[in-house]
């Protein structure tokens, strides 16, 4: 019964998977960022689903950009830094909107970091998703 179950448990989550995301994150490590487009489907349920099958016992944190809500580097930094030492899985949605100078302080603490895997164990599991809502046209020559 045990084997039958998982075997339907797996198979929900793999329906509700994007194949680009499931290539993402099956080609991944913990310092590398992966980038998804909403416009080639929304990444979300496929990032919860991944999550589920290959990370349980750790959580995903989301946090939203949008210039409105003012300067957001603070809070994704400590989200990012947290999550390092857990090994959970932070989503960035609207990473389009993410400053010069936050992109390049995300970068540093997931680049500069080492594994431990005997200080942090989980720590290799960590995944840090960019979600952009649009895609932006390159700066003109």
């Amino acid at each position: 019964h045990r084997v039958q179950r998982l075997d339907q448990y797996n198979s929900f989550y793999k329906s509700s998977i994007l194949p680009h995301v499931a290539d993402l994150y099956l080609r991944s490590e913990m310092r590398t960022p992966l980038i998804c487009l909403r416009n080639d489907g929304d990444p979300r349920r496929s990032i919860e689903s991944l999550h589920a099958m290959y990370n349980c016992e750790a959580k995903v944190h989301e946090i939203t950009l949008d210039p409105r809500y003012g300067d957001q580097e603070k809070p994704l930094l400590a989200m990012v830094s947290k999550a390092l030492d857990t090994g959970d899985w932070v989503v960035v949605s609207g990473a389009e909107t993410m400053r010069e100078s936050t992109s390049r302080s995300v970068g540093r603490q997931i680049m500069t970091v080492q594994p431990e895997p005997a200080k942090f164990p989980r720590r290799r599991k960590f995944r840090l998703w960019l979600v952009w809502h649009f895609a932006v046209a390159p700066p003109a020559p």
